[in-house]
């Protein structure tokens, strides 16, 4: 949107015009909210909130089963994307011998695309299954929500694989298709990570989306690292060392998911710190 050739009334300093443009959709979008926004809708949960918005609260809910999972899930995804984000225009650059920036940027704007526009159909979905009552794995039989968030970190941890196999196809052209795919993964996780939280932790939802937004950016810093190692053969194997480190995830979701540990996964935890203060049990309402 800001190339070299962009002028606009304040500013004539192409992208570095974008910071200050995002400055101002962010405080109108800030107006926005303090319009429109709501408090909780009974004083029961206001309540249960301010209850359990204490230090010793919050310990307990950082530790909890549901918690851990959640954030750790999030590093995959989010994480994941955000180290895509300031990596792939350099791979499509470098891996395909790209000189022309611009292309190659664009390249990595479609990943960006599907990483941001597609969120919203991660959390719709988790919210039509649990709506209907949708098994769609049998052995997470009543979790409807866990289904597909687990559905959703196996397609990341695949599509991983497969970018490495694009990549070293040496046909940029794979390697983007499958790029957007990966963004895809991670809207569909990150939607169905977020539709989780409220369910599973209803009077601590702010503690816990605040502790699994946090961890979550770790993936970011993480991951490019893994991505331009000198030890690797070549750029496009980054990926799939990528994916073998998001196995372990995967392996704790499909515990903590299972309907015997899922239900109790805002109670039961890592740790035997106390409860915070009018927890109640996970469900999919």
């Amino acid at each position: 949107m800001f190339g070299t050739d962009w002028s606009g009334p304040l500013f004539q300093t192409n992208w570095r015009a974008a910071f200050f443009y995002t400055g101002i959709v962010s405080i109108v979008l800030a107006g926005v909210y303090f319009v429109f926004g709501e408090a909780a809708k009974s004083e029961q949960k206001r309540q249960a909130t301010k209850e359990s918005a204490t230090l010793r609260g919050w310990l307990h809910t950082a530790t909890r089963y549901g918690t851990v999972v959640l954030a750790a899930a999030y590093v995959m995804s989010f994480g994941l994307e955000l180290s895509m984000n300031g990596w792939l225009a350099t791979y499509y650059r470098e891996g395909f011998n790209t000189q022309n920036l611009v292309l190659a940027s664009t390249f990595a704007a479609t990943f960006s695309v599907a990483a941001g526009l597609l969120r919203p159909f991660g959390g719709y979905i988790s919210d039509v299954l649990a709506r209907t009552e949708t098994n769609i794995l049998p052995f997470f039989e009543g979790r409807y929500r866990e289904q597909w968030t687990f559905l959703g970190l196996c397609f990341i941890v695949v599509m991983m694989f497969v970018m490495t196999l694009a990549g070293l196809s040496g046909v940029v052209m794979n390697a983007v298709v499958v790029g957007f795919l990966v963004g895809a993964g991670c809207a569909w996780a990150e939607g169905a990570i977020f539709a989780q939280v409220p369910a599973m932790f209803p009077n601590s939802s702010g503690a816990v989306a605040g502790i699994v937004g946090g961890i979550g950016t770790v993936g970011g810093i993480v991951y490019p690292l893994i991505y331009s190692a000198p030890w690797l053969a070549n750029l496009h194997v980054g990926y799939s060392v990528t994916a073998v480190t998001m196995i372990p995830i995967v392996l704790l979701a499909a515990w903590v998911f299972r309907p015997e540990i899922a239900g109790v996964a805002n109670t039961a935890g890592f740790t035997d710190a106390a409860p915070e203060t009018g927890s109640i049990a996970s469900s999919d309402d």
